[in-house]
């Protein structure tokens, strides 16, 4: 490569950012439509990434759009260097993250993360993190953990600045919340538990981030039926949040979500306890979705024999709510209202319902966690009207659906159950086999969440 060539390449990625703001306004002064800009030099998309900042143009387009737009290249450079396009580029990059743009903005810092000379105000483990949190929004996520592993070692080594110690809390965190959304769940435990560690050693007082550490930890427990963990969590949440002013917000949720851990400890009172507490919360807080999950909770928890029917009138209220904007929450309240059928003996009221709900369900591009539930409902239906090979297949599709989603407890169970129902058709082999896998995939499973047994 030649000197000049060089030079060129060089200037050609000197004009991120600032050079696109000078070609939106050399358009437009000439009345130019992004189309007739880019006709026979790129795409009119392309213009508009350049125009942006998202794009990085060579300097051969450059001087394309420089006779387009009746000027030279000096002068669209003149003015423009290298520290005030990069910085420029860098507050872009995270306006565009703060509203969700993440694929942008990721493009913007993939560049800076592999220049040498990196302007002295770009702190080098922000830009990680930031293109780290990118990787993870968009489903790049052996990308963001790669990132933040490293991230997490160099700054573990050197932790004596009080920045270094925020941003390893916050990396520990971000890598907590990939494995949560890559479904490795005692990994992000690890990691989550390892950033309450950072905040507790050196004391930082970030509140609104301890409290969110707090409730991260508990939510991971939660998941994992560790729940007398997520209920010392939350309970230490509550404390930190009750120290600030407007917080009825975060008081409500965690309420909701301790009401729900009381609730799989059969612990009815504490549960409809918190659950009111938390609907006088969130309703004061305005969040009403979140106030419609408390009332749910607090409407399973009261089903008794002489309110069942009532109980469900409220429950079809809630669904119909969500119908056409929320078909995740539309189908759990499906499938809380056959739950209470099939527990009253109404098969048929049940089978219908649970069928809306997997209808729903299917319909989904990702596969919800809900389907092991729904099928588990399905086999008590086939099962209390004596179709036996139907409950069985269903169970089998329920074993199937709680083991790719580590659901344990719900495992543990539907297995249970098919083994009963296997025996009872004369398949006791078959049974044993279910049985035998089940036991030592969740002993396994409960190995690597640190149970020791």
């Amino acid at each position: 490569m030649s000197p000049n060539e060089g030079n060129e390449k060089n200037r050609g990625k000197q004009a991120l950012i600032t050079l696109g703001q000078r070609v939106k306004e050399l358009r437009l002064e000439k009345n130019m439509t992004q189309g007739e800009l880019a006709e026979g030099i790129v795409t009119p998309s392309m213009i508009s990434q350049i125009e942006n900042g998202v794009s990085l143009p060579s300097y051969r387009t450059v001087a394309h759009i420089a006779t387009r737009l009746g000027t030279t290249v000096d002068d669209l450079y003149q003015g423009l260097t290298f520290s005030k396009m990069q910085m420029s580029g860098y507050k872009h990059a995270l306006s565009q993250m703060a509203v969700g743009h993440y694929n942008p903005a990721l493009i913007v810092l993939e560049s800076f993360h592999n220049e040498e000379l990196l302007h002295y105000e770009i702190p080098p483990d922000e830009l990680k993190l930031n293109l780290a949190v990118c990787y993870r929004e968009t489903q790049r996520f052996d990308d963001a953990v790669g990132l933040l592993e490293g991230l997490v070692q160099d700054l573990s080594s050197d932790n004596g600045r009080r920045e270094n110690i925020h941003l390893l809390v916050n990396a520990n965190l971000n890598l907590s919340e990939t494995y949560e959304d890559m479904g490795r769940y005692f990994e992000a435990l690890c990691s989550a538990m390892s950033a309450r560690d950072v905040y507790a050693k050196h004391q930082s007082p970030d509140p609104f981030l301890q409290g969110k550490l707090l409730v991260h930890v508990a939510d991971l427990n939660s998941r994992l039926h560790r729940f007398e963990e997520a209920q010392a969590c939350y309970q230490q949440a509550l404390r930190v949040y009750d120290q600030l002013s407007d917080n009825l917000e975060h008081v409500g949720e965690i309420y909701q979500r301790l009401s729900e851990v009381y609730h799989h400890q059969n612990n009815f009172e504490m549960t409809i306890e918190f659950a009111n507490k938390a609907i006088l919360a969130l309703q004061s807080a305005g969040l009403v979705a979140d106030y419609r999950e408390a009332k749910r909770v607090l409407v399973k928890q009261q089903v008794n024999a002489g309110n069942w029917q009532d109980s469900i009138r409220v429950l079809l209220g809630l669904a119909a709510i969500y119908t056409q904007s929320d078909a995740q929450r539309e189908a759990t309240l499906y499938l809380d209202v056959a739950e209470i059928y099939l527990s009253f003996d109404e098969t048929d009221e049940s089978l219908n319902t649970c069928l809306k709900a997997l209808s729903l369900l299917t319909k989904r591009r990702q596969e919800s966690e809900l389907l092991g539930r729904a099928n588990f409902v399905l086999a008590g239906v086939h099962h209390q009207k004596g179709e036996y090979d139907r409950a069985i297949h269903a169970l089998e599709t329920a074993v199937t659906l709680f083991k790719r989603h580590h659901q344990l407890h719900d495992l543990d169970l539907a297995t249970r159950q098919l083994c009963v129902l296997l025996k009872h058709v004369g398949k006791p082999e078959t049974a044993w086999e279910y049985f035998d896998e089940t036991h030592h995939f969740i002993v396994e499973q409960l190995r690597q969440r640190g149970v020791v047994l």
